[in-house]
């Protein structure tokens, strides 16, 4: 006998086909299009996670690793961001040296 209940996994692959064919088209915008592609590549990647996390539906799961990704992301360009402005101070007090300089 076959199982009767369908595995988290199948589920996970069923509704990210599903969405993929009838969702992602919706979005009119390509940049959308690119980013939501983006979000099956992290959620293909993240399976086990998602099964981990003992959530009932997985779409569910899915939005909270797509949650977990976009605060690693934030996290990510705020030390970018922080790095990209301490070498902006640095030219600006290189720039007043070489002014008071001359």
């Amino acid at each position: 006998m076959g199982r009767l209940t369908p595995s988290f996994r199948r589920l996970l692959l069923a509704e990210i086909e599903r969405l993929y064919t009838r969702f992602r088209p919706a979005l009119r915008d390509p940049k959308l299009q690119e980013a939501f592609d983006a979000l099956i590549k992290v959620w293909s990647g993240e399976s086990a996670a998602m099964m981990m996390s003992n959530l009932p539906l997985p779409l569910d799961a899915m939005n909270l690793l797509a949650n977990v990704h976009i605060r690693t992301e934030v996290e990510r360009l705020k030390l970018r961001y922080k790095e990209l402005w301490a070498q902006a101070s640095l030219l600006r007090v290189n720039e007043k040296e070489g002014d008071e300089s001359e």
